[in-house]
């Protein structure tokens, strides 16, 4: 038996007025074999909760601001900009949290690479 993880993502939104989805395989085999899974939604999916922050925040004399934080039932999205006058270049950030209201952790970030 072969295991894998199967992580998909997206060039456009997903239309979710329809319920029912197929996923479509195609692998690079010899023969180019190919898979489609139907499957159906059974509760509706939330929409994506985006909240716009513009908080600055510094470490290490380096400045940052957090713009936003979009949250959905799969997938949660930080926006970032760096400070173009930071002295040092920040290539990643090894642990980033978002806590509640009461302080406590909801979501932990791992290992987060800057892509510029």
């Amino acid at each position: 038996m072969i295991e894998g993880k199967f992580e998909a993502t997206f060039k456009s939104p997903i239309n979710y007025d329809n319920a029912e989805f197929k996923l479509y395989l195609q692998f690079a085999d010899e023969k180019q074999t190919e898979l489609t899974i139907p499957f159906s939604l059974k509760k509706p999916i939330a929409k994506t909760k985006t909240y716009e922050l513009n908080e600055e925040m510094s470490f290490e004399e380096q400045h940052i601001i957090v713009k936003s934080v979009s949250i959905s039932p799969l997938r949660t999205g930080i926006t970032i900009a760096l400070d173009p006058n930071n002295e040092m270049r920040i290539l990643g950030f090894d642990d980033i949290r978002l806590l509640d209201e009461k302080g406590e952790m909801s979501i932990f970030f791992e290992s987060w690479v800057i892509n510029l």
